[in-house]
Formats: structure tokens, sequence, C-alpha cells
């Protein structure tokens, strides 16, 4: 956790709040958060996305999620160096799978460099299906891919290698840590893939954009 914490610092320090999320619905998303909406962020991790957004957007509810009991430490430990322990409400999906759905509906849903990780992708994005208001939606960031040309699927910065390797050493051992996972890896999850599994999961739409400063990464938007 804490190599993925220190991984994503700058991305949801300096871009999630003001690059990435007025992409999302052109900018309505952004609207309802400042209003005021119940959000979780699922396999929330060391709680970077989460002290982004709950110092941005005070009038919301603000909800966490993780199976990783570790990770769940540091996000209490981030959330109280920023003073914001009492702005939002961790819950260990490990321990208590029906958090989600007994926490909601949520207006917003944001799943940050997760998606491709879990063993069971198709169950995750049914469970979040089931919890997300009418209205809401769902932002899953994930890792740029092509399915055209294996040898060389990150179309920006010729990192095709890197995350390869990445992919053998700690996605593809995520994706693969229980009996029957799917093993999506760091390049698994095209948009095909996830056209696929949204279809699967009763998502009636999905929509796709791209953000100049993080041209690695992959945006999808899907809405119930």
């Amino acid at each position: 956790a804490t190599a993925i914490e220190r991984q994503h610092v700058k991305e949801f320090k300096h871009l999630l709040v003001q690059k990435v999320l007025p992409r999302v619905r052109d900018g309505d998303v952004v609207r309802r958060l400042r209003g005021g909406c119940k959000i979780a962020d699922v396999g929330c991790g060391a709680g970077g996305a989460l002290v982004a957004l709950a110092t941005h957007f005070p009038n919301c509810q603000i909800h966490g999620f993780e199976t990783s009991k570790h990770a769940l430490r540091r996000s209490a430990e981030n959330l109280a160096e920023a003073g914001l322990t009492t702005a939002v409400q961790l819950h260990d999906a490990e321990d208590c799978p029906s958090a989600f759905a007994e926490a909601g509906p949520f207006d917003f849903v944001l799943s940050y460099d997760v998606l491709h990780d879990a063993p069971f992708p198709l169950e995750l994005m049914q469970s979040v299906r089931a919890g997300i208001a009418p209205h809401g939606c769902w932002l899953v960031v994930d890792i740029a891919t092509s399915p055209e040309s294996p040898v060389d699927m990150v179309d920006a910065g010729g990192k095709a290698g890197f995350y390869f390797a990445m992919s053998l050493c700690l996605c593809m051992s995520s994706g693969l840590s229980a009996p029957g996972g799917m093993g999506l890896g760091t390049l698994g999850l095209t948009q095909a893939v996830a056209l696929d599994l949204a279809r699967q999961s009763d998502w009636t739409r999905m929509a796709t954009f791209s953000v100049p400063e993080l041209p690695t990464n992959s945006f999808f938007v899907f809405a119930p």
C-alpha cells in the first residue's frame, strides 16, 4: 500500500480534482460534489483520494472501502494528519462485504487504479451497480491499453515493457490472489473488456475520456 501511495501522491494532490473530475459528465459531477452528495471511494488504498475529496468538497458524505487492513491503517493516518478524521467513514470490505450496500446509495463512486487488480472485477462491478443512486455514476481510473498490439499496449510514453513487468510482479498476482481470479493484470482492462463487463453487470452506459496530464491512464464513467 505504501508503494502505491507514493506512486499516486502527485495525481491525488494536483490532478484528481483539478484535471480529472471536471471531465466527468462535462463538469456536472463537480457541481454536485460542491453542493453536497454521498461519495464512495472503492479500493481507497492509503486514502490519498479521500483526503483530496474531503478537502475540496466538505459538504459531501464520504466513505472509503478497502480490503487491506494495512491500507486502511494508512488511510486513517493520512486522514488524521490532514485533520479530516471525522470527514470520512472508513469500511473494512473484507470483514463486512455488505458495507457498501448498507452505506449507499451513492451519488458518485471512484475507483482509482483498482479494477484491473480485482480478482473478480465482474462481481465488483455488480456490487457497485447495486449500490449506486439512479442518477449517480462511477468513475474508474485504470491503465491505458490497446488491444491491437500486445507488444506495445501503452499508447503514450513507450512504457509497455515496464507495465508488463509490473503486471507480473504486482497486478497479475493481485488479480490471481483468489482461486478462480480473472487475473486481468496491468494491461488487461481494455475498453472492449470494460464494456463487456459493464454489460454483464447491468450498467446501461459507459463513457470514456482522456486527460493530457495523465497519458498512461484510461478513464471510464459507468452510469446505471
